[in-house]
C-alpha cells in the first residue's frame, strides 16, 4: 500500500530531505543537494527496499528521478520530469 511504501522508504532518506504526498497517490522526495548521483543512488535503495516491503497483495510501484534544473519553476515541473521516465516495480507476496 502507499502507507507501507512511504514507511519502509524513509530509513533510506536523510534528515534534511524531506518525502510526502503531492497529488492523489503520487509520493515525492525531495533530495536536498543531492545531485544527479546522489538521486541515483537513492533511487537505487528505494527500489531494493521497496521491493522487500511485506506487502500482502499485489503491486505496481513507479520510480523515477529528476534533478532540478533552473529551467524547473515549481515543483509540479520538477515531478513532470520524473514522471515519464518513471520505470515500473512489480511487487509480488
Amino acid at each position: 500500500t502507499t502507507a507501507s511504501a512511504h514507511g519502509g522508504v524513509r530509513p533510506e532518506l536523510r534528515a534534511s530531505d524531506l518525502l510526502g504526498r503531492v497529488r492523489g497517490g503520487l509520493v515525492a522526495a525531495l533530495l536536498v543537494h543531492a545531485g544527479p548521483e546522489g538521486a541515483e543512488s537513492v533511487t537505487s535503495r528505494l527500489r531494493s527496499r521497496l521491493a522487500d516491503l511485506p506487502i500482502h497483495r499485489s503491486e505496481t510501484l513507479h520510480l523515477g528521478q529528476a534533478v532540478f534544473a533552473p529551467d524547473c519553476a515549481t515543483a509540479d515541473d520538477l515531478i513532470g520530469r520524473a514522471v515519464p521516465q518513471a520505470q515500473a516495480l512489480s511487487i509480488r507476496h
